[in-house]
C-alpha cells in the first residue's frame, strides 16, 4: 500500500509541474511572460516525462492485481498514454514559445519605428523638395534646373535610408531542436480596416540548412498578431 502512496505523490507532482507550465495572458491576449521552458526541446522532453509518469501510473494500477500479463499490459498502456499526452503538451509550449518570439520581435519593431519619427518628418520634407524640383526641371528645362532635381532626388534617398527601421530578429526553439528566427521585414497599413501589417522572415534552421518562408501578420483587434494566408 505504500508504494502506491508514493507512486501516486510523486507521478501528481511532475504532472502538476508540467501543466503548470501555462503562460499568463492580459486581458487583450498579449502574453505577459515568456512561456516556461521556451528554448528547450519541448515536445521530446515532455514526452519523454510523460512516458515516465505514465510508467508510474501504469504500476500504481498493477501493483492492485497480482496478474503479471495484466500489471505488464496495464504498465505499457500507462507508458504510452504518459508518453503521447507528454507529447501535446510539448506541441503547445514550442506554439507558446513561437508566439513569444513574434510578440518580442513586433514590440521591438514598434519600438524601432516610434524612433523614427523625426527621420520620416525629415523624409516628407525631402520628398515634398523632389516634386518641386521636378516641376521646375519640367518648366525651366535647363542643366541648373536638372542638377537641383538630381541633387534633390539624392537627398531623398538619403533621407529615406536613414528613415528605415532597423529592425531586430528574435530567435526561437522548434520541438525538433532546430533553431528558428522570426525578422520583420517591412510595415504598412491596411487602407480598408487601418490596422498595422508586417511582412516577416519566418525561419527554422537559421545554420541555413533549411529555407526561410515570407509571411504577413497583422494586429488584431486583441493586439495581437494574426498571420495572413498569402
Amino acid at each position: 500500500m505504500g508504494i502506491k502512496i508514493v507512486l501516486g505523490l510523486v507521478a501528481t507532482a511532475a504532472l502538476t509541474s508540467i501543466v503548470g507550465c501555462a503562460p499568463q495572458y492580459a486581458a487583450n491576449g498579449r502574453m505577459l511572460s515568456q512561456p516556461n521552458g521556451c528554448g528547450i526541446n519541448n515536445m521530446q522532453f515532455a514526452a519523454a516525462v510523460g512516458g515516465g509518469l505514465g510508467s508510474l501510473f501504469g504500476q500504481l494500477v498493477a501493483s492492485g492485481t497480482r496478474n503479471s500479463t495484466t500489471q505488464t499490459v496495464l504498465v505499457l498502456a500507462g507508458t504510452v498514454a504518459g508518453a503521447a499526452a507528454g507529447a501535446a503538451i510539448g506541441a503547445q509550449q514550442d506554439a507558446d514559445c513561437q508566439r513569444w518570439a513574434l510578440q518580442l520581435a513586433m514590440d521591438a519593431a514598434d519600438l524601432a519605428e516610434r524612433n523614427k519619427a523625426a527621420q520620416r518628418a525629415a523624409l516628407a520634407e525631402k520628398e515634398a523638395a523632389v516634386v518641386a524640383a521636378e516641376a521646375e526641371a519640367q518648366r525651366l528645362r535647363s542643366l541648373t534646373a536638372q542638377r537641383n532635381l538630381e541633387r534633390a532626388r539624392r537627398q531623398r534617398d538619403e533621407a529615406r535610408a536613414a528613415a528605415q527601421p532597423q529592425y531586430e530578429p528574435v530567435n526561437w526553439a522548434s520541438s525538433s531542436g532546430q533553431r528558428g528566427q522570426i525578422t520583420p521585414l517591412s510595415n504598412d497599413t491596411e487602407p480598408a480596416t487601418n490596422r498595422v501589417c508586417r511582412t516577416i522572415r519566418d525561419g527554422a534552421g537559421v545554420d541555413g540548412s533549411e529555407a526561410t518562408s515570407t509571411v504577413r501578420v497583422c494586429r488584431n483587434d486583441n493586439g495581437g498578431w494574426d498571420r495572413i494566408p498569402q
